[in-house]
């Protein structure tokens, strides 16, 4: 509601992931499906037996269990959608639509890696509102306004805390369970966590958490760097969106106007003005990152930042998990009516999210550099990707429709 009163059921954070979600819930309807199958060839062999002399009533059950099979599928997968599309933190109205594909292309160091600042705007989006999307706004429209008017977010209520001891710590209530960064970052709350025994390592961390989130809404500036200090006196490498409007030297001075002209324009909503100068940026910030990448060779190259923002665009693993799911339930199908060419078609399908997962782990090769094996996540991938590959060849050479469909 318009006072920021929540009536819905809703968690605090998902430290699963979306992929090991929907991998649980794949395994879910899996079994449902599989239940399902076994209940169908039961009664349908309990009729045959009754009646060997006819097939009506088989053929009759057989046609009865595809639109049964298709309900289950949509009763397993509606959910989804649903959390998808439900609440999201905050509850002030998104700003008017902006074009903002040139901010997109920028070179951004953060973490330590040069990247477009697509993918930071996707990383920055995710950590803070712990969900891809801020009220379905593009990630890159949302990181501009923190970067440029990161005051209009201090008072929107963002954060929500559970009940019990984190309330009383931080703030909220039942009918307001989301608090702003200013509470959170205030004097008062800041006092509270001091008092949180160092004994309740737990506690301490889920609120440490809460409280880094709420600083980097105001310190979004402070975690980029925009362009490299050229000069050998240069204390700093580079120096941060938050730095660049009021440089004085070691740093090309038209870039520090064509920033200044892309904050400007942003807070006026001037999508014209604002990739003109967003673009003018682009161009003087990559003939510095040249000069730059001359004398730091393990830098990521201009190619390879242009790739991840390819691959940010098709985010391909999250197709590929969806396009998993989707020939997943064609297949399911397929075997409530086996034909001859069962076989081949669930591997034919399969065959086609397996491209894709194959195209977003060689992506995420290119633009890292080294195999995708330095995280949980890109384990998974990996992982996921060998059984997927493990298992066609196995359904393939034991010639096994089951095996193929699971």
């Amino acid at each position: 509601t318009e006072q920021g009163e929540q009536t819905t059921l809703e968690a605090s954070s998902d430290p699963a992931g979306g992929v090991l979600i929907l991998a649980g819930a794949c395994l879910v309807l899996a079994g449902i499906i599989y239940m399902y199958v076994q209940r169908v060839r039961r009664k349908t062999a309990t009729v045959r037996a009754a009646s060997p002399a006819s097939t009506a009533p088989a053929a009759t059950t057989q046609a009865v269990s595809i639109p049964s099979a298709v309900l289950l599928l949509i009763l397993g997968v509606s959910p989804g959608f649903i959390a998808e599309a439900s609440d999201s933190p905050g509850n002030a109205p998104p700003a008017p639509v902006m074009n903002v594909d040139a901010l997109r292309q920028i070179t951004v160091l953060h973490s330590g890696r040069l990247k477009p600042l697509d993918s930071y705007a996707r990383e920055y989006a995710r950590y803070i509102f712990e969900r891809r999307q801020y009220q379905g706004e593009d990630p890159v429209t949302t990181a501009a306004s923190l970067l440029f008017e990161p005051e209009a977010w201090l008072d929107r209520p963002l954060f929500f805390i559970p009940e019990g001891e984190m309330r009383e710590i931080l703030g909220g209530s039942d009918q307001a369970p989301r608090v702003s960064a200013s509470h959170v970052l205030s004097r008062e709350t800041v006092e509270r966590i001091k008092l949180v025994p160092e004994t309740r390592a737990g506690l301490r961390g889920e609120i440490e958490e809460i409280y880094r989130r709420a600083g980097a809404i105001s310190g979004a500036a402070d975690s980029i760097g925009l362009l490299p200090v050229m000069g050998p006196q240069s204390e700093r490498e580079w120096l941060t969106a938050a730095e660049v409007p009021y440089a004085l030297s070691n740093i090309d001075m038209r870039a520090v106007e064509a920033w200044r002209k892309t904050a400007d324009a942003f807070k006026k909503r001037d999508s014209v003005a604002f990739n003109q100068a967003a673009a003018e940026f682009g161009a003087i910030q990559s003939e510095v990152l040249a000069t730059w990448r001359a004398t730091h060779p393990q830098a990521a190259c201009e190619s390879q930042v242009k790739l991840e923002l390819f691959s940010n665009q098709f985010f391909l693993t999250g197709r590929s998990a969806w396009l998993y799911l989707l020939v997943f339930a064609a297949s399911a199908l397929l075997y409530l009516r086996p034909r001859t060419y069962t076989l081949q078609a669930c591997l034919g399908l399969l065959a086609i999210p397996f491209a894709t997962h194959t195209l977003s782990i060689a992506l995420r090769w290119l633009i890292s550099g080294y195999m995708p094996l330095t995280s949980l996540f890109e384990s998974g991938i990996v992982l996921g990707w060998g059984g997927v590959l493990l298992g066609g060849v196995l359904a393939f050479v034991q010639r096994s429709t089951l095996m193929a469909v699971v």
